[in-house]
């Protein structure tokens, strides 16, 4: 066998976000299973990328198709995978690296499947808000394509106040944001985590949600469910293989 998939995902030291990208690998397995795949984090979790690309050299590989579990073109993608793979260029290996989930045709439809029972039994007003949560990045197209997803999202559910709030992993600066819509009039957040995996951005909302419930704060926060249809993403990381 000369050719090979490897799936990269950034890595998290959450025991149930290793869980979630192994049970994704999995899935993806069972539908190419006439592949050699393999699996890789870029940190906070073993195995990293390198020695994944470094361990099919041994196996005689040739080409490497690279599959960001990722959903932006974020540094991530567009710069520390591209670094990685660099390390490799003198070998006799080709890499391909294909574009994040956010890139394949019809993926917003699966973003908005995944809200939409939900969100639509909303009641929402003038002191609504929707919120969409992602991962810090600096990426300009990322950010544009946040924007795309807000603003359907917006229109869709005809949502009129509407902000794209990055996070890390201290709740405390998500906390700080909507406390601070809050004095502009905002009593109502639906809080839309475009995350893929468990890990401390999602309980970082959970906390951040959890905090509001007391009836005292006059807040209501609705926290609707991350990216967690693993059968289906499994099939969109499929469809980049044609691309």
């Amino acid at each position: 066998m000369e050719n090979a998939i490897l799936l990269c995902y950034h890595g998290s030291k959450n025991l149930d976000g290793r869980r979630d990208t192994k049970k994704l690998t999995k899935l993806f397995e069972k539908k190419i299973n006439s592949k050699l795949i393999k699996y890789g984090y870029l940190q906070n979790a073993k195995p990293n990328i390198s020695s994944q690309i470094s361990l099919l050299l041994k196996k005689k590989i040739k080409k490497i198709t690279i599959i960001p579990g990722m959903l932006f073109p974020g540094n991530h993608v567009v710069k520390d995978i591209p670094n990685i793979v660099n390390k490799f260029k003198k070998k006799n290996l080709r890499i391909n690296i294909l574009p994040p989930l956010i890139s394949l045709k019809g993926f917003f439809r699966l973003i908005e499947k995944n809200i939409h029972s939900k969100i639509r039994t909303i009641r929402k007003d003038n002191k609504t808000c929707l919120i969409l949560i992602a991962s810090n990045t600096l990426n300009k197209i990322a950010i544009s394509q946040m924007n795309i997803i807000l603003k359907k999202i917006s229109a869709r559910y005809h949502i009129k106040n509407s902000k794209i709030i990055m996070i890390g992993s201290k709740s405390t600066f998500l906390k700080k944001k909507l406390l601070e819509l809050n004095k502009e009039g905002i009593s109502q957040f639906i809080i839309v985590p475009l995350l893929l995996f468990r890990g401390e951005l999602l309980k970082n909302c959970i906390n951040v949600t959890n905090y509001f419930k007391d009836p005292k704060k006059k807040i209501n926060c609705i926290l609707l469910p991350h990216l967690k249809n693993y059968n289906e993403i499994s099939n969109y990381l499929i469809k980049s293989l044609s691309l």
